[in-house]
């Protein structure tokens, strides 16, 4: 068959129609469904500053000083849609860099404990990005046996395998109370109930994210936070 000029035009409108469609019908797709969310979780921090890491009380920019940090959870109570997160244990260790002001940081590693579940993961995953509202240029992950032991006076242990340990004591007043800052606030979280202030030793050791203090800042708190989370996170 021979084509014309007039037999092709009819066919290429059909097509440009057909496509305009198509586009329409993808620009029409819902967006995922969200899923409420909620989180009770306690927190074992501690960081490489001599005190309280600056984050917590404004941001800065430090040319000099690069702020590292190991913060150890345990899921008290959580859910993300129909998965339970009851129990869940990881820790996040990361390097904020020098200027905590931009809110796009070095290098987050997550250690999960070897029960958490892939579903758990996921959905801890999105939560982790709730709490801390960081764009980190990248991100590096592992399992281990995580083991938390607590101790009378309060301090704390917590061993995550090969890759690092985390030991806080307790910092008290003249009468032997423990310190507690109530006025600060965690990240995102919408509750804590207070900073219970500590003296922390921390190693750590994942890929390129190495580091080490003997004796700096730390505390521990306990988080609540709810609200909604869609699945693209």
């Amino acid at each position: 068959m021979k084509w014309t000029r007039w037999a092709v035009l009819p066919a290429i409108a059909v097509l440009a129609v057909a496509a305009g469609s198509l586009g329409r019908a993808e620009d029409d797709v819902p967006p995922p469904p969200e899923k409420t969310w909620r989180l009770k979780a306690e927190i074992l921090e501690a960081t490489t500053d001599d005190m309280l890491c600056p984050c917590y009380d404004a941001p800065l920019a430090n040319p000099v000083h690069r702020c590292r940090f190991v913060a150890a959870y345990r899921i008290v109570e959580g859910r993300v849609g129909d998965v339970s997160l009851d129990g869940a244990k990881f820790v996040l260790a990361g390097d904020l860099g020098r200027d905590l002001s931009t809110m796009e940081m070095s290098t987050l590693a997550v250690t999960w404990d070897n029960a958490v579940s892939d579903d758990q993961k996921k959905a801890l995953e999105g939560l982790i990005g709730k709490i801390y509202p960081i764009k980190w240029r990248r991100k590096i992950y592992s399992s281990a046996d995580i083991v938390r032991e607590e101790s009378q006076d309060g301090g704390a242990t917590v061993r995550m395998g090969a890759y690092g340990s985390l030991t806080l004591s307790p910092v008290k007043d003249e009468k032997g109370e423990p310190v507690i800052k109530a006025d600060l606030r965690y990240w995102d979280a919408a509750r804590n109930d207070g900073f219970r202030m500590m003296r922390g030793a921390f190693m750590f050791k994942q890929e390129a994210l190495e580091f080490a203090q003997p004796e700096g800042a730390g505390f521990a708190t306990r988080i609540e936070a709810e609200g909604l989370l869609s699945e693209r996170n």
